[in-house]
């Protein structure tokens, strides 16, 4: 009795909290997408209060607070795809990545784009060698259509030239020298000692350039944001995705 109990108890824990994940993720996808579009407003309209500002000593600091908000909002943009991934996981009971340590504290970083697209494969239909390889039951109970749609969003997620652009900037202001937005003087010019036959001597810059243009930004910021919440409503219906 307790033998034929015990596995039915597990899998329901399993399921219970598959479904609590879920919507537990979708909430923090929709505020994400709330405070990103909530933070790229503040930004144009500060980006409309420095154009209109004629005296440069008034008009630098609104620049800052401008890519404050900006920079804030390109974080949670390339935060989308991470709640993508971690979307998959919890709803497959976490078998998408078997071995992943949950109650650890590094176990969200195994949460990688590649461990998940190697996890997907894992369905039956998928044929190696002309043999079907070990599956998930989780990815065999999906429909075909549900599958597909899943791993086409997977691909095209961060395909676009606007998501790369904004996550290459997010790269930039996360791990480098601050980028020159608009203005040259707010971007580190490093001068760094460089070795000419047998002597060294300090190799001085020409100048920091201009990177990027704000409005630019912006507009690849937006596209980026639509190409993801038009990705993310494809998979909010797939039955078992739904947020419950």
């Amino acid at each position: 009795m307790v033998a034929s109990w015990f596995p039915s108890a597990v899998t329901d824990l399993i399921r219970m909290a598959a479904h609590s994940n879920t919507a537990n993720v979708w909430f923090q996808v929709h505020n994400t997408f709330l405070e990103a579009a909530h933070l790229m407003a503040q930004a144009r309209a500060y980006n409309d209060i420095e154009t209109g500002e004629a005296d440069q000593d008034k008009r630098l600091p609104i620049h800052l607070i401008k890519l404050q908000f900006f920079n804030s909002a390109v974080h949670l943009i390339c935060k989308v795809e991470d709640w993508f991934l971690l979307l998959l996981f919890v709803n497959s009971g976490c078998s998408l990545i078997p071995g992943v340590d949950v109650h650890g504290p590094d176990g969200m970083k195994e949460i990688t784009r590649g461990a998940i697209e190697k996890g997907l494969r894992m369905r039956k239909s998928e044929r190696i060698c002309g043999r079907f390889r070990k599956s998930n039951p989780y990815l065999d109970a999906l429909s075909d259509v549900d599958y597909r749609t899943i791993r086409g969003v997977f691909k095209k997620l961060g395909r676009p030239k606007s998501v790369r652009v904004i996550r290459k900037y997010r790269n930039e202001i996360a791990h480098r020298g601050l980028p020159a937005v608009d203005y040259p003087f707010f971007s580190p010019n490093f001068m760094f000692p460089k070795k000419t036959g047998g002597s060294v001597i300090l190799a001085v810059p020409a100048g920091t350039k201009v990177d990027y243009q704000f409005l630019d930004l912006y507009q690849h910021a937006c596209n980026a944001l639509n190409h993801l919440e038009n990705q993310l409503v494809r998979i909010k219906y797939i039955p078992v995705l739904e947020p419950r």
